[in-house]
C-alpha cells in the first residue's frame, strides 16, 4: 500500500477543474489574498479527493465485476477498504472544519458546505440505482464555489449564475457523457431510457442540456463585463470560438451514442470525447470570467491543463482520456 496508490484512488486528474472552480468563487467575490486563495484551492482538492474516494468505496462491489476497472487500487486490493473508509470519514471531518474556518463561519457558506457534502454522499450511495443521479452530484459541485463566494458577498446575481453554470456543466457531464461511457455496463442508464421514445429524444436531451449550459455562461460574462465594452467584446468572441468547438464535440458524442446503439462501440473514443468536452467547457468558463481575471486567464487555462495531463500520465498512463 503506497502513497501512489492513495493518490490514484482519489482520481485527482480532474481536480484540475475542481480547484479553479473553487478559487473562482473567491476571486469573483472580490477576494485577493494569495494565502486565502491557496487555502481555497487546497480545499477544492480535498473536496475532490474525499468525494471520489467515497465514490470508489460505494462502487467497489460493481467495479469488481467490471473488466475495465480491474486496475483500480481498491479492486486490486492495493488499498484495504476498511482503511479507506476511515480515511474518507476523517477527510469529510477535515473538509467541514476547513470550509467553516476559511469562510469565517459565514452562515451562507456553511449552508452550501452542508448541502454539497450531503448531495455528494447521496450521489455516491445511490447513483447505480436511480436515473436521477445527475441532480445530487451537480448540486454537490455547484455548491462548491458558493462556499468561498458567500464568505465575502451575499447571494447576488453573479453567485446565482456561477451556481447555475457549474450545475449545468456537471449535469451534462453525468447525464450524457457519463451515461454514454457506461452505456454497455448493464446499469440503469438515462440515455437508454430516453431512446425508448426514439433517437430524437436523446438528441434533444443532449443539445438542450449543453445549450442551456452555454447560455448561462454568456449571461455570466454579461454580468461580469459591466461597462468594459472592449473586454466584453473580446471575451464574447473568444467564448464563441470555444462554443463552436463544443458544438463539434457534442456532435461527435451524439455519433458515439448511435454507434453504441448499433453495437459499434468504442469506449476509448467515448472517454476521449468526454475529456474534450470537460476541457472545452472549462475553457469556455474561464473566458466568460476573463473580465475579472484579466491577463491571469491564460494561467487559469495553462495550469489546469498541465495538471490534467501530468496526473493522467501518472494515474492511468494516458495523456487525455482517463481509464475510468
Amino acid at each position: 500500500m503506497s502513497v501512489a496508490e492513495w493518490i490514484r484512488v482519489g482520481r485527482i486528474h480532474t481536480a484540475a477543474l475542481t480547484m479553479p472552480i473553487t478559487l473562482a468563487g473567491y476571486v469573483l467575490a472580490g477576494g485577493r489574498d494569495p494565502l486565502v486563495g491557496l487555502g481555497w484551492v487546497l480545499f477544492g482538492l480535498l473536496w475532490h479527493y474525499v468525494g471520489f474516494l467515497q465514490n470508489n468505496l460505494f462502487d467497489l462491489r460493481y467495479d469488481r465485476l467490471d473488466p475495465e476497472k480491474q486496475h483500480f487500487p481498491l479492486v486490486r486490493g492495493a488499498i484495504d477498504p476498511r482503511t479507506a473508509w476511515i480515511v474518507d470519514d476523517v477527510g469529510l471531518l477535515l473538509l467541514a472544519v476547513a470550509g467553516a474556518l476559511l469562510s469565517g463561519l459565514s452562515p451562507g457558506s456553511i449552508v452550501f458546505l452542508a448541502v454539497g457534502i450531503i448531495a455528494g454522499t447521496l450521489y455516491n450511495a445511490f447513483s447505480k440505482r436511480t436515473l436521477l443521479k445527475p441532480i445530487p452530484i451537480a448540486l454537490c459541485f455547484a455548491s462548491l464555489p458558493l462556499i468561498p463566494y458567500l464568505s465575502l458577498r451575499p447571494l447576488d446575481r453573479v453567485a446565482q449564475l456561477l451556481f447555475a453554470f457549474v450545475f449545468a456543466t456537471i449535469f451534462y457531464q453525468i447525464a450524457y457523457s457519463g451515461e454514454l461511457k457506461d452505456i454497455k455496463r448493464g446499469e440503469r442508464n438515462i440515455l437508454l431510457a430516453l431512446h425508448r421514445f426514439g433517437g430524437w429524444a436523446v438528441v434533444v436531451f443532449a443539445v438542450v442540456s449543453k445549450m442551456v449550459n452555454l447560455a448561462i455562461g454568456y449571461a455570466l460574462l454579461d454580468a461580469l463585463a459591466g461597462r468594459d465594452v472592449l473586454a466584453g467584446l473580446i471575451s464574447f468572441w473568444a467564448a464563441s470560438a470555444i462554443a463552436a468547438a463544443i458544438v463539434l464535440v457534442l456532435t461527435l458524442q451524439l455519433m458515439d451514442f448511435f454507434k453504441a446503439v448499433d453495437d459499434v462501440w468504442d469506449r476509448r473514443r467515448a472517454l476521449f470525447n468526454m475529456s474534450l468536452m470537460e476541457i472545452l467547457t472549462y475553457f469556455f468558463f474561464v473566458i466568460c470570467i476573463a473580465p475579472v481575471l484579466k491577463g491571469y486567464a491564460l494561467l487559469w487555462i495553462a495550469l489546469p491543463v498541465a495538471w490534467f495531463v501530468v496526473m493522467n500520465r501518472f494515474i492511468f498512463g494516458t495523456t487525455v482520456y482517463p481509464r475510468v
